[in-house]
């Protein structure tokens, strides 16, 4: 499986000054083997990444970050390297906070993580701020069966477009 049509990568600005991991280092840190459609998907560089165009994912478990229309975005994949948005440093910043099946691959922008669950192969959702507590079943929602599902499920959001303008503010004045 690859990206949808539309869906192009590009290079995360942030960490690009920071040592890129050999795929050995990283799995070493991390414990666990990482998909190898995931690996792919980072060549050559393996540094993280992001899309040129809006992108979002229908979960297959909605959860209370869920748009209406069941779609949520999805903002930076995790990579090599050494910096914020590898996926060692990510995966410690959570131990002791979380289980360690749990492998940080990507984020949504706002704090909330997509991970990959080393045990069942699925990639779920962590909302680190639900409301009943970071480790709780509600924190986890299910978003794909496995990660090349997840890569396979993303597709360019569609652009924001107001259609209704009867509760657009047409006018505004301020007076200081």
């Amino acid at each position: 499986m690859s990206l949808k049509s539309g869906v192009s990568l590009i290079p995360s600005l942030l960490d690009r000054d920071q040592p890129v991991l050999s795929r050995d280092v990283v799995e070493q840190r991390i414990g666990s083997k990482l998909p190898d459609i995931y690996v792919d998907l980072l060549a050559p560089e393996h540094h993280a990444v992001m899309f040129k165009e809006g992108v979002r994912i229908h979960p297959i478990a909605s959860n209370p970050l869920s748009a209406q229309s069941g779609f949520q975005s999805v903002l930076t994949l995790f990579g090599f390297s050494e910096g914020d948005h590898g996926i060692v440093a990510n995966y410690q910043r959570l131990q002791g906070r979380l289980e360690s099946q749990f492998i940080p691959i990507a984020e949504d922008g706002l704090g909330n993580l997509f991970m990959f669950d080393c045990t069942t192969l699925n990639v779920v959702f962590w909302h680190h701020e639900c409301i009943a507590g970071e480790n709780s079943e509600q924190a986890f929602s299910l978003v794909s069966e496995d990660v090349a599902s997840f890569i396979a499920g993303l597709e360019v959001s569609p652009e924001d477009k107001v259609t209704d303008t009867s509760s657009v503010v047409k006018r505004a004045t301020f007076n200081f």
